[in-house]
């Protein structure tokens, strides 16, 4: 049919949508034409497993949006930004209008990073990946929230420069194999959880005898004990 000037109807609704929700646009003839069009459409929150990018850093959804909009969860996976320096990270991300909690970093999300000189993880992250921040060969320093759960296997092995590390978690129940292995600077590591049963081999292997490991003062020897499994060196010092 024959094209019609713009001139000839008008648009209401929303237009543009890109946020999770219900959406509708009415044309309204006028002029030589009559009648009227309602377009109506959903736009829903994206499943489990999807990825996107925001602000240069990648996410995955690991637990959708439930029907009130509430509950979500993603991991952090990575970042687009070669030339990232401080890494902090925020407890939550906006996708699509939602608010989605940031409760883990994937497995080798930031691995062999170059750039990345300090890593700072919110309260709101439980797991911390395999390989998450391997051979980041720049990184000096690096702060955990209070809610981690695990460390996994080699989560920052590698990590020439690393010379401090501070776990605020009281939750913390396992440190995985090669967690720090080759860290060969670093000499101050903190760990406030009472709740460590298990340490993977060479979880300290490659940590110099000056290391100094604080851990809760009902912990230093048995602590102690597990972490020289883990190949701790014999002269580093463990105490409150």
């Amino acid at each position: 049919g024959a094209k019609v000037d713009a001139s000839n109807y008008t648009v209401s609704g929303t237009q543009r949508a890109t946020n999770v929700g219900s959406y509708s646009i009415k044309v309204t003839m006028k002029g030589n034409y009559t009648g009227e069009k309602k377009l109506s459409w959903n736009i829903k929150a994206p499943a489990k497993g999807k990825s996107f990018t925001v602000s240069k850093m990648k996410y995955e959804i690991t637990a959708a949006v439930n029907s009130k909009g509430k509950g979500g969860e993603v991991a952090l996976t990575g970042t687009t930004d070669g030339s990232l320096k401080k890494l902090s990270v925020g407890k939550s991300v906006k996708i699509g209008g939602q608010t989605y909690s940031v409760t883990s970093i994937g497995a080798s999300a930031f691995k062999g990073h170059k750039k990345i000189t300090s890593v700072r993880l919110p309260d709101s992250v439980t797991t911390i990946g395999k390989n998450s921040f391997a051979k980041c060969t720049n990184l000096t320093n690096v702060t955990i929230g209070k809610n981690v759960t695990a460390l996994a296997d080699a989560a920052f092995s590698g990590c020439t420069k690393l010379s401090s590390v501070t776990v605020n978690s009281t939750a913390l129940k396992s440190i995985g194999k090669k967690a720090f292995n080759g860290d060969k600077k670093l000499t101050s590591l903190t760990f406030k959880s009472s709740k460590i049963k298990t340490v993977g081999s060479k979880a300290f292997t490659g940590l110099t005898k000056k290391a100094k490991i604080k851990v809760p003062s009902s912990k230093v020897k048995s602590y102690k004990k597990l972490f020289l499994k883990a190949g701790l060196n014999k002269k580093a010092s463990v105490s409150k």
